[in-house]
């Protein structure tokens, strides 16, 4: 394996890790988005739902270039400079490294979201069961329920489909 390809890996690596925080952030943004702009101050929301997209948008370009584009981002950065050996001995492809990596994230993703998950129902059955008798009721709230519920649901996605997913990325390999 040559540093090339080490760096190729160690940089897809860094964009999972990125996609996977980043597709914990969009349902917190998207809820706090929803509540600013409940609250009635547009100009106000309207300037922070720009800052949020542009922020989001910066990121998702990042975790492409990372993901899609690592031999741009390895020849920028003049990452395989300076290696006395050009070839460098592992045994592993460079898939199987992938799919570790997909498999660590989707484990991550659903050990951080069961027991929030839990939790959230945890609250909302003690919200209901607090309300049952109550002539007027609030509607409860639903966006962390939802939101805990999407991250577990990707994480087991991630791990379900981890071959599909490093598919993908090696697919849009260029060498």
């Amino acid at each position: 394996m040559s540093p090339r390809s080490l760096f190729n890996i160690i940089l897809k690596i860094f964009g999972l890790f990125l996609i996977k925080d980043m597709l914990v952030a969009i349902p917190e943004v998207l809820a706090t988005a929803t509540l600013m702009f409940s609250y009635g101050n547009e100009g106000l929301s309207f300037f922070s739902t720009f800052l949020v997209l542009l922020t989001i948008s910066i990121y998702i370009l990042i975790t492409y270039c990372l993901v899609f584009r690592t031999g741009w981002v390895i020849d920028y950065l003049k990452l395989e400079n300076g290696f006395s050996q050009e070839k460098l001995q592992f045994n592993l492809h460079r898939s199987v490294v992938l799919a570790i990596a997909v498999i660590v994230i989707g484990g991550l993703l659903v050990i951080a979201g069961i027991p929030q998950l839990v939790g959230q129902i945890a609250n909302y059955v003690q919200d209901r069961g607090l309300n049952s008798g109550a002539l007027y009721t609030a509607l409860p709230n639903y966006t962390f329920l939802i939101i805990y519920s999407c991250q577990v649901l990707i994480g087991l996605l991630m791990i379900g489909y981890q071959r599909q997913i490093v598919l993908l990325i090696e697919s849009r390999r260029k060498v």
